[in-house]
């Protein structure tokens, strides 16, 4: 990814200054102060350079055209600038248009996989809409995890395997009988092994799942989720994410991506969500796209069960 970002970044000004925006804005962000005036040069010089490439057919089209528009969007989503990030994706879907469709960019899938990372952004920041339409239960991010776990070795990652085979199992009865859905399996607080905090982080956020899932009618569950949310935010910080990242990056997504589902704070929504977002830096962008879609999968339906179950209280 860095590779053709930066092949790109140093052939073509536009991007050239929203890869140097992006940077000084991250910046920005981290030292928790307003735009400097680095970072508001850079974003004006590449608005002013997209423009003009926007008003060329040829160029608009061009891949390092749409990566310019990337920064842009992500840090409007991040800043929680509803109006700007709506321009953004509206012409970002323009520009995929023109292309004939995502699998029709560029960059070894490179450009599809930001832009499916800024949605998934943009709709962890700005939320859903209870009204959208509704998926059957995704089981691609399980079957990764399960998938990675035959060459792991990591002490108490069986446990871990368990937990997600009675969930797949879980997921997969849910599809066939959607009207009466499987009893889910329960783990007790004997079994979450409290020195492992791996484990428990697993723990926690299966234990979120299944009261999205099963029990959000107890009018008691939402406010249990949102707790249980805080707790393994505080649980995650308590581990070395070095080793989520390098040793199960799919199990590290699905846990912070089932937190950002079961908060209704924005900005806990987002925590969550970056806190594995260098999960996806491990993988090769030619498969990273699926990755990303399963990513959205996975929160795309556990937010919307969260949803519809609060407004059916």
């Amino acid at each position: 990814m860095r590779r053709h970002w930066m092949q790109g970044a140093l052939s073509e000004p536009c991007l050239f200054h929203a890869t140097l925006y992006a940077g000084s804005s991250h910046f920005d962000h981290l030292e928790k102060r307003s735009q400097s005036w680095i970072t508001l040069y850079h974003q004006n010089e590449a608005i002013r350079l997209l423009n003009e490439r926007l008003s060329d057919m040829k160029s608009a089209a061009d891949d390092r055209t749409i990566l310019a528009v990337i920064p842009l969007a992500m840090f409007a989503n991040i800043h929680g600038d509803r109006g700007p990030a709506d321009i953004h994706m509206a012409g970002l879907r323009q520009l995929v248009d023109i292309r004939g469709g995502r699998d029709k960019l560029g960059y070894d899938g490179m450009v599809a996989g930001v832009i499916q990372m800024n949605n998934i952004i943009y709709h962890v920041m700005f939320d859903l809409s209870p009204t959208s339409p509704t998926l059957g239960p995704p089981v691609g991010l399980e079957d990764r995890i399960l998938r990675s776990s035959e060459a792991l070795s990591f002490p108490g990652f069986q446990n871990i395997i368990n937990m997600f085979q009675h969930l797949r199992e879980f997921k997969l009865g849910c599809q066939t009988t959607a009207n009466n859905p499987p009893e889910s399996h329960e783990y007790s607080k004997s079994t979450t092994k409290q020195d492992d905090p791996f484990f428990h982080c697993c723990y926690l956020a299966v234990t979120i799942f299944n009261l999205i899932v099963v029990q959000s009618h107890d009018p008691g569950a939402s406010i249990k989720i949102e707790f249980l949310a805080s707790e393994l935010q505080a649980s995650l910080g308590l581990t070395n994410a070095e080793v989520w990242i390098t040793q199960m990056p799919a199990l590290f997504s699905w846990v912070c991506m089932t937190g950002a589902a079961a908060s209704h704070n924005a900005k806990l929504r987002i925590w969550f969500y970056f806190h594995q977002a260098s999960a996806v830096r491990v993988l090769d962008f030619k498969t990273g796209p699926a990755y990303l879609d399963e990513l959205w999968a996975h929160f795309y339906w556990l937010r919307m069960m969260r949803l519809r179950r609060v407004t059916d209280l």
